[in-house]
């Protein structure tokens, strides 16, 4: 794998039905400076027929693992010990990101200011899979004020929500396995 300045992790766990539409918008991205590291939790469904799908198309962009379940946490530190990229970013099997998010990400890194941690902002649907609802935006997340350090850094507190220097991230990885909410705990 070429060093790239950003891999993005994607832990995959019984996702069939939003996979495709996760990792289509992660490989129609306008830079060249980055990689997709997917890890297959164990899956028990087709994700694996998906991603598989996805390194064969794209075989220099997605790389593809496999690993006995181990939960979420036990997922993003599988793909932190696979690559040597300079920043991280995660990104849920069942989410998806705008066309510009590489793009903003990686010119906020060439920026040449060292960032330990990039925040972003997002938004967040619910697309009522559990109800049958009709989807709708729940919460938007404006630009954050930058005077108070903890929220800009640390509010929202999911692992998804930044961009974290790898050498940061290695050395604070995720909780034991099984741990719920470990997001908030790293």
């Amino acid at each position: 794998m070429k060093k790239k300045k950003l891999s993005i992790i994607v832990p995959v766990y019984n996702v069939e039905e939003y996979l495709d539409k996760c990792l289509e918008s992660l490989i129609n991205q306008k830079s060249s400076d980055y990689n997709i590291i997917v890890v297959n939790d164990g899956s028990t469904d087709n994700c694996q027929e998906i991603i598989d799908n996805y390194k064969n198309k794209y075989p220099k962009l997605v790389f593809s693992y496999k690993k006995k379940n181990g939960g979420l946490s036990s997922a993003r530190n599988y793909g932190l010990d696979k690559t040597e990229s300079d920043y991280i970013a995660f990104v849920d099997s069942d989410d998806w990101v705008s066309d510009n998010y590489v793009n903003n990400i990686i010119n906020k890194i060439n920026e040449d200011k060292e960032y330990d941690l990039i925040t972003y902002n997002f938004i967040s649907i619910n697309d009522g899979w559990k109800d049958g609802k009709e989807s709708k935006i729940y919460k938007e997340f404006d630009s954050m004020d930058k005077h108070d350090f903890v929220k800009q850094c640390f509010e929202p507190s999911f692992a998804w929500a930044r961009v974290y220097k790898l050498e940061l991230i290695k050395n604070n990885k995720f909780p034991s396995e099984n741990y719920w909410y470990e997001d908030m705990a790293t």
